[in-house]
């Protein structure tokens, strides 16, 4: 019998590895790229912050073995993108630590929703 002062001891949050990470310029966008690995999960982070608001996205994507192919797992809605502030035409190399600070914060958003929809 367990009292009221005992917990259940939390589960071991499984490690993230990352794969691969890049900003990628585009014609009027910068997008960030990432692939990680999570408890044998294979996860794909697209994030386009690109010159028309409405045409930014924020996406994650879980590889699918049997298919060969990735599959949605979650996104973000535009509006709600920390990385739509940064200024589009930004070349990687031009990136402010805050621009990729609002990259990051949409990145981390991602993974956790991931995170909570696989396990």
């Amino acid at each position: 019998m367990t009292t009221q002062s005992e917990s259940k001891p939390k589960a071991k949050k499984p490690a993230l590895k990352t794969i691969e990470a890049s900003y990628l310029k585009g014609r009027q966008s910068i997008e960030f790229r990432g692939i990680y690995n999570l408890a044998g999960f294979k996860l794909k982070v697209r994030i386009d912050r690109d010159s028309y608001d409405f045409q930014s996205s924020a996406v994650i994507y879980v590889w699918k073995t049997d298919k060969l192919e990735w599959s949605t797992v979650a996104s973000i809605h535009y509006s709600e993108m920390a990385a739509k502030q940064v200024f589009c035409y930004s070349k990687p190399e031009e990136l402010t630590y805050s621009d990729k600070a609002a990259f990051d914060t949409d990145r981390k958003r991602l993974l956790k929703l991931a995170e909570q929809i696989l396990f």
